[in-house]
């Protein structure tokens, strides 16, 4: 039986960031080392050691990597996702070095735990074995994919929601009662004003939250006040109060 051996480092504080249907996910390895054996199906081609390290990425981190592509003319990854290749003496021969990153970015594709997307996040491939009749590229994409979600389980797991940026204009007398029903959506005032017997109110507010918010709006208004929301960023949801219904 051939051996796939996937050892996971983690790193220190920071995150992750991009939505699947709805909810995204992120998660925070724990200073420390850890490795485990993994076995596959014996035979030849099935040889592979990895040892990765796994950061989330904090917002300024996310900035710097957008920076760097930018002026490198390339687009930013759209989930944040970035691979380092940290290997020297050839201990992983270059042409496995492609498999173990797309084994690492299919593992994000869905959360080891809820199933959506993985964001924000930083890997380094750093040291590795290989043999020379029984190493393939299947096996170390596997091994990175083992590795990724392993460390997943481990370092645990935070899911985020779409947060989106709500202004609501209504009659002054109303300015009350919308501010209650909005905290009550969990969401954060953040102005309201009153001006000419107007008023508005912006606000951020959970995109969980808003379905039928318009038919909400217009029965407690009579049809007077009138609302618009754009995606405002993501920010971390207790798991009993995520719409987890299409996590797969």
């Amino acid at each position: 039986m051939a051996r796939v051996i996937s050892a996971c480092q983690g790193g220190k504080s920071p995150g992750e960031k991009k939505e699947r249907k709805g909810v995204g996910s992120r998660f925070f390895p724990l200073p420390g080392n850890d490795s485990r054996p993994l076995f596959s199906s014996g035979g030849r081609g099935k040889y592979a050691v990895i040892h990765m390290r796994f950061e989330p990425l904090t917002k300024a981190q996310v900035e710097e990597w957008t920076t760097y592509h930018e002026e490198q003319g390339e687009k930013p990854d759209p989930n944040n996702l970035y691979f380092m290749d940290k290997i020297v003496g050839g201990v992983v021969p270059t042409e496995y070095i492609p498999s173990v990153e797309q084994g690492f970015r299919d593992a994000t594709v869905k959360g080891a735990k809820y199933g959506f997307q993985c964001i924000d996040m930083q890997v380094t491939l750093f040291d590795g074995k290989y043999h020379d009749v029984d190493s393939s590229q299947d096996a170390f994409k596997l091994a990175a994919m083992e590795c990724t979600r392993d460390a997943m389980l481990k370092a645990g797991i935070v899911l985020l929601e779409p947060i989106m940026n709500v202004v609501v204009h209504a009659p002054g007398q109303y300015m009350g009662d919308l501010i209650g029903d909005i905290s009550k959506r969990r969401g954060e005032i953040l102005n309201a004003e009153l001006d000419k017997g107007r008023c508005m109110i912006h606000a951020y507010v959970p995109l969980a939250s808003l379905f039928g918010y318009i038919s909400d709006l217009n029965s407690a208004t009579s049809g007077t006040a009138s609302f618009s929301m754009e995606p405002s960023h993501y920010a971390p949801v207790k798991e009993e109060l995520a719409d987890l219904r299409q996590a797969s």
